[in-house]
């Protein structure tokens, strides 16, 4: 008799929806430069960035012809709250993960905003079925000054869990800073720490040389990847592009996004 083992490449939910312009930037939970897409992953900058618009990103993961990830996102201001609403699915005809989620956002004080996100997860599987499992996450933005923020989130603070065997969805405290050092560059730095696991530093590094056209660079240090890519305004309009490299893997994952923001941009 042979016995094979069998184990999982990755948990569900593990690769979360973010912006091309965070990806490029660290692939940074914490939005960085407005992207509606990133309320997401921080529903509280809706209300930092008046959010106005809506954003669409697609890629395909390590290359793979067979995977894909697409997501949408829309923000708007209502009554001094941040209301948005998104949706994102990843995988293919035989293995399919979506989420539709609903953001809400306030701010208390001069400098603080507030955010939460309730997600509803849905996992399918061809010939097993489907399953959905309710999530909640949140996030805090604290304005230090008129150049630095400080940003806290956490991912799916219920603890939820799906499917018949019960797999818990991964749950993520993410917190760092980020700031304009000069009105060209734009810097941020993370920490990352999905509970099961070890935690992993980002860091990212934006120039923006014209006003249509912003270069981003960042590291990620566990396991150790390399990104890229670049953003074009016209209008109030944005076009973006970017890259992970996978050092251990010799793969890279690209992303293409774009997005208006009618009150920012």
């Amino acid at each position: 008799m042979i016995i094979i083992p069998i184990n999982l490449l990755f948990g569900a939910f593990e690769s979360y929806p973010t912006s091309t312009a965070n990806l490029a930037f660290g692939r940074i939970n914490m939005n960085c430069k407005g992207n509606i897409l990133d309320i997401i992953n921080e529903p509280s900058s809706i209300i930092n960035f008046n959010m106005k618009g809506g954003e669409v990103i697609w890629n395909r993961p390590f290359q793979i012809n067979e995977l894909q990830q697409t997501a949408f996102a829309s923000a708007f201001i209502y009554k001094n709250w941040g209301i948005g609403i998104s949706a994102s699915t990843f995988g293919n005809n035989i293995y399919n993960e979506s989420m539709l989620v609903i953001s809400v956002a306030k701010s208390v004080k001069m400098r603080l905003s507030l955010g939460a996100n309730l997600i509803l997860y849905q996992l399918k599987i061809t010939d097993y079925g489907t399953a959905h499992a309710p999530g909640l996450s949140a996030s805090m933005r604290y304005n230090i000054n008129n150049d630095w923020d400080w940003v806290t989130t956490v991912r799916n603070i219920n603890f939820p869990k799906i499917g018949a065997s019960k797999d818990e969805l991964p749950q993520v405290i993410t917190t760092g800073f980020v700031g304009t050092i000069h009105e060209i560059l734009t810097i941020a730095t993370e920490w990352e720490q999905d509970l099961e696991y070890k935690g992993a530093i980002k860091f990212g590094v934006m120039v923006k040389p014209f006003k249509q056209l912003l270069f981003s660079v960042g590291y990620v240090s566990n396991p150790g990847q390399l990104t890229v890519g670049l953003s074009i305004n016209i209008n109030k309009i944005y076009f973006e592009y970017g890259t992970i490299a996978y050092n251990d893997l010799g793969l890279f994952t690209h992303q293409l996004g774009i997005g208006v923001n009618l009150d920012r941009r």
